[in-house]
C-alpha cells in the first residue's frame, strides 16, 4: 500500500498483519479522494476504524489539518503509529486506542469536532445507527461535514437522523456511501 497523492505521494504505508483488518485498496482510495477532494484541505478528520490509517494519512497528505485515528486492535494502533512516524505526520495526528464508542467519548472530552469522517469498519459490523446517534449525542460533527462509510455492497442504504445520504459508489464487493451532516437548525 502507498499514499496516492499530496506531500507524501508514493510513500509506502504498512498494513496490520493477519485478516483482522481489510485496508481500503489503493484504487478505491484514489477514486474516493477524487470525489471528496474539496472537503479535504484544512479539514479536521476522524478515521474511526483506523486499521492501517490509510484513509486519514491520505487526507493529511492532501492537506487536512489534523486526523484522529481510532482502533481497538493493538496491531492496528502500532501500525498506525509507525505509519504516522514514517510519514512524519506526528503533529497532525492523534491516536486513540479503544472500541468506537470509547474513542468517541474520549474525543468528546477533548472538544474536537470533525469536518470529514471515515468509517471503514469490519464487514460484519452492524452498529452503524449507533455511531450516527453518538455523533449527534456528543455533538462531534460540524454542520455540512462529510461522513464516508465503506461497507459491503450487499447492504442497503440507510438513513440516519441529522445526516443526508448524498451518494453511493460501488467498487467490486465494496460500496462507499457519502453522508452530509445537516445543520442542527434544519
Amino acid at each position: 500500500m502507498r499514499i496516492i497523492a499530496g506531500i507524501a505521494k508514493s510513500r509506502p504505508i504498512l498494513s496490520p498483519k493477519g485478516m483482522g483488518t481489510r485496508p481500503t485498496q489503493d484504487y478505491i482510495r484514489e477514486a474516493l479522494f477524487n470525489i471528496i477532494i474539496k472537503h479535504v484541505p484544512d479539514a479536521v478528520c476522524l478515521d474511526l476504524f483506523g486499521g492501517s490509517g490509510a484513509l486519514g494519512l491520505e487526507a493529511i497528505s492532501r492537506g487536512a489539518e489534523h486526523c484522529v485515528f481510532c482502533d481497538k486492535s493493538y496491531d492496528a494502533i502500532n501500525t498506525i503509529k509507525n505509519n504516522i512516524k514514517n510519514l512524519k505526520f506526528e503533529e497532525q495526528s492523534t491516536l486513540i486506542k479503544g472500541d468506537w464508542e470509547a474513542c468517541l467519548n474520549k474525543i468528546a472530552d477533548k472538544n474536537i469536532k470533525f469536518d470529514l469522517v471515515f468509517l471503514d469498519p469490519p464487514y460484519d459490523f452492524k452498529k452503524y445507527s449507533n455511531i450516527f446517534e453518538t455523533f449527534n449525542k456528543l455533538n462531534l460533527i460540524n454542520d455540512d461535514a462529510l461522513v464516508v462509510l465503506e461497507q459491503e455492497k450487499s447492504l442497503d442504504v440507510a438513513e440516519y437522523d441529522g445526516f443526508s445520504h448524498i451518494d453511493s459508489r460501488d467498487y467490486g464487493i465494496t460500496r462507499i456511501h457519502f453522508y452530509k451532516r445537516r445543520p442542527v437548525n434544519e
